[in-house]
């Protein structure tokens, strides 16, 4: 075994040396020597790459917002309350506004008793007046005459007003008086009243507030109160109410008045009564 071992290393020795050989004698020649290359600059020291600096990510800001004004919620606004109608300077005058009506307007002073109650076609009318100690007296205004009588005798008056009318004017003054100037009015509410909408109105007036019906005139001897409604499309008015108490030549009285005007607007004919005629062969 040594033996063989030995063998292979002596041919794998000679076969290097004849390798050797052969490059030598083949190979190319060396170059001539020549002037010794220029010295070239050192090389320069390899320098430590430097780890540039790690830049710290700057948070990013966060977004600003304007911030928007939220719309505020309306508040509810309130309903204007509205304002109470005043009571009119001239309601018993307004009824002139008024086409057709029937009124009833009753005074009571203890045990007396006034009143005027009829039609009216503006400007015809026809009433019937009751006054104390009288028969009820009746007046009618028909194409401009005054035609006036009692128990169913009537005469014309022509264009000039009879002595019965003053009857009827003394209890205009009255209502004129009282309804129209209180002292004061206290709005109460809209109400329907003779088949019209009408502003209902407390009154008031004071002590010793004078008043004239006719021949009978009084003073009120504590404050009064009563009622009246205003018709609210024409201003005139349609009822009104009162009570007081007062005094008349020494004596404490009671005194009442009613006035109402119903059949608004309704149409009603006023013609001239008949006359009387005079007896044949007089």
């Amino acid at each position: 075994m040594k033996a063989l071992v030995a063998l292979a290393l002596l041919a794998v020795a000679g076969l290097s040396a004849c390798g050797a050989q052969s490059a030598t004698a083949v190979g190319p020649s060396a170059p001539a020597p020549g002037p010794p290359p220029a010295p070239t600059d050192p090389p320069a020291a390899a320098q430590t790459p430097q780890p540039s600096p790690t830049v710290v990510p700057t948070d990013t800001p966060a977004p600003t917002f304007t911030p928007v004004p939220a719309t505020p919620t309306p508040l509810p606004t309130a309903t204007p309350t509205p304002r109470p109608p005043a009571y009119p300077a001239a309601g018993y005058e307004r009824l002139k506004a008024l086409r057709f009506y029937h009124l009833q307007f009753t005074v009571k002073a203890d045990t007396y008793d006034y009143s005027v109650v009829g039609d009216e076609a503006t400007p015809a009318y026809h009433v019937s007046m009751a006054v104390p100690y009288f028969e009820p007296i009746e007046l009618y205004f028909v194409g401009g005459h005054y035609y006036s009588g009692q128990a169913g005798v009537f005469t014309d008056a022509g264009a000039s007003p009879p002595i019965q009318a003053g009857v009827l004017e003394a209890s205009e003054q009255f209502a004129q008086a009282w309804f129209d100037r209180p002292d004061s009015a206290v709005f109460v509410a809209v109400e329907t009243v003779n088949g019209v909408r009408a502003d209902h109105f407390r009154l008031g007036w004071r002590t010793g507030r004078q008043a004239t019906l006719g021949t009978i005139s009084w003073t009120t001897a504590e404050p009064a109160s009563g009622d009246a409604w205003i018709d609210v499309a024409s201003g005139a008015i349609v009822k009104a109410m009162f009570g007081m108490k007062v005094t008349s030549g020494g004596a404490l009285a009671n005194v009442s008045s009613e006035f109402d005007l119903t059949r608004i607007n309704q149409p009603v004919t006023i013609a001239a009564p008949a006359l009387q005629k005079a007896p044949a062969g007089g």
